[in-house]
């Protein structure tokens, strides 16, 4: 790093790359220890599956696979947290430039991660909801693992306006199949439905 603080390339990398390690916050604060707890890198990873099971769109995926880059250096901040809004994203936006600047294919980062931040375009908004739906898929794993995590269901069901994905919710709620198997038969849900832009 520098002395004004920017990233050299290699410590840029080093950051994303990082975020395999990078525990979510949300689980640890629920008592799922640190060897069972969903990385930041693992949930991106699969939002992106999910955008991509359920759009094929690969603007979506690029999207999803970026919009938590931030947290590399800022950390995963949680309602919890009690950051205010304003300041959460102010933080955010600095990590992410921060990050993106020395990337030779950096504008075009900050441009999919702008979009998804300001949640306007139908793109946006769908990723942001399937953001929260990942969290609630895997809130059923952590279920089946004896983790008291219904707070997540009513919470994920308030942000989803999407009709398809709201029924995607509602099937998955169902606890018709083996809750460690939902990401799989979350992918197949979103696949059957795919949704086009």
């Amino acid at each position: 790093m520098s002395e004004n603080g920017s990233l050299g390339l290699v410590e840029s990398l080093r950051i994303v790359y990082g975020l395999k390690n990078l525990k979510r916050e949300g689980w640890l604060r629920r008592g799922v220890p640190d060897y069972l707890c969903e990385s930041v890198a693992g949930h991106s990873y699969r939002t992106t599956q999910a955008g991509f099971h359920y759009t094929a769109d690969t603007r979506m995926t690029k999207m999803l696979i970026v919009h938590d880059w931030g947290e590399g250096i800022v950390g995963d901040i949680t309602p919890h947290d009690e950051v205010d809004p304003n300041e959460k994203s102010r933080l955010e936006t600095e990590a992410m430039r921060r990050i993106v600047r020395p990337l030779p294919y950096g504008n075009k980062i900050m441009d999919l991660w702008w979009e998804y931040e300001d949640g306007k375009t139908p793109r946006a908004k769908t990723a942001k909801q399937l953001d929260k739906l990942d969290a609630t898929v895997m809130a059923f794993v952590y279920e089946d693992m004896g983790f008291d995590v219904s707070e997540f269901y009513p919470y994920t069901r308030d942000k989803l306006a999407d009709p398809t994905l709201v029924r995607v919710f509602d099937t998955l709620l169902k606890r018709d199949h083996k809750l460690r198997d939902s990401h799989k038969v979350y992918f197949g849900l979103l696949a059957e439905a795919r949704h086009h832009f």
